[in-house]
């Protein structure tokens, strides 16, 4: 059986805290390596690239399943119900999560994030249209079918 040399969004599987989802409408993912430019005194262009802070981010489309909770019923963020100012929330004892996208015929890893948070949740629906959504993350570092 030939293999496609693409990847396409149906040969992918998503996992969030070991936990298929099933539901994903897309995935998205930038890595920034913060590379910055060195001049030279009076010169217009730059000496050289230094590196610089990198930053590993995302975002994942999802369909909301009715009664799931978002974010916090999978338990993806802390719950912030309940919480008075001042007071000390759940935040403080949130955990990271684990992003995995896999192929599904190979099963090499294609993206992978083991210390991920989420950074902010969003939610739309239309009148006669399913109740969508996005994840944001951010993560300390990320790995791929070349870095493991």
């Amino acid at each position: 059986m030939s293999r496609a040399l693409a990847l396409h969004g149906a040969s992918v599987a998503l996992s969030l805290n070991g936990q298929r989802v099933g539901y994903v409408t897309s995935f998205s993912w930038n890595v920034d390596y913060g590379k910055r430019g060195i001049y030279g005194i009076d010169s217009p262009l730059p000496q050289e690239l230094a590196p610089g802070v990198q930053r590993v981010s995302g975002t994942v489309g999802v369909v909301r399943i009715g009664g799931s909770g978002g974010a916090e019923g999978g338990g993806l963020v802390a719950p912030q119900q309940g919480v008075a100012p001042g007071e000390v929330s759940a935040v403080m004892g949130e955990k990271y999560i684990h992003i995995l996208l896999t192929d599904r015929q190979s099963g090499k890893t294609v993206f992978e994030a083991e210390r991920a948070t989420v950074t902010a949740q969003s939610w739309s629906v239309a009148a006669k249209g399913a109740m969508t959504g996005s994840l944001s993350f951010e993560a300390f570092f990320y790995m791929n079918e070349a870095i493991s």
